[in-house]
């Protein structure tokens, strides 16, 4: 028995010890979204604006990052926290769907938000299943200390919430989002919610962060 326990041991340990480390995630995505949009806006002279089909093309693309990236099931829980229980499976589902479509305009928007940017990790702690990527982000116009907070989910460190110089975002939706999901809430009230949080959210960290597509 006991040397049973010795091999699952080493096998748990050789499988955590091929699982990417939670910095090395947050990088690899703010890399890929980077290029994303540096080559959308990179069209040779000639070419004109993008195209709506430009357009999709970089969002579907941004979207991949995102979901592999963030687990947003976790966060619409934490924005709706005490409400998520009384909505039924579908609200619940489409409250996921509107929260990951906003991740993506607000990375595509904030993350890298023109042609010179920084990204510098200054931190990273893990703590069992948890932990803490420290970045800051420096942009023509913004100076921001960010920190992710990741678990581990099925292998992988996925992204559930995120603080701007201290300010988290997903409390700043479920403060939104507590007295707004008293009533029934449609699809433009939701994305309305979540726009309104992402500013309250800027401004309680010292910063003015607008909501608009690339």
């Amino acid at each position: 028995m006991t040397r049973a326990l010795s091999v699952l041991r080493m096998a748990v340990s050789a499988f955590k010890g091929h699982v990417t480390s939670p910095g090395a995630v947050v990088k690899s995505a703010m890399t890929r979204v980077t290029t994303i949009l540096k080559s959308a806006r990179s069209r040779p002279p000639g070419q004109g604006a993008l195209t709506r089909q430009d357009l999709q093309r970089v969002h579907g693309e941004i979207r991949r990052v995102a979901n592999e990236v963030f687990d947003t099931e976790q966060m619409a829980r934490g924005m709706l926290s005490r409400h998520w229980a009384t909505r039924t499976p579908a609200q619940q589902g489409e409250f996921v769907r509107l929260s990951a479509d906003f991740l993506e305009r607000s990375c595509a928007s904030h993350v890298t938000e023109s042609w010179r940017v920084t990204i510098l990790q200054v931190g990273e702690g893990i703590d069992g299943n948890f932990a803490m990527v420290t970045w800051r982000i420096f942009t023509l116009r913004t100076l921001a200390l960010l920190v992710y907070r990741l678990h581990l989910k099925n292998g992988r460190w996925k992204i559930y919430d995120v603080l701007l110089n201290g300010e988290s975002f997903v409390a700043a939706c479920r403060s939104q989002f507590d007295h707004a999901m008293s009533r029934p809430s449609d699809v433009a009230s939701i994305q309305a919610g979540l726009t309104e949080a992402l500013h309250r959210w800027s401004r309680a960290a010292g910063l003015e962060l607008s909501s608009t597509s690339p």
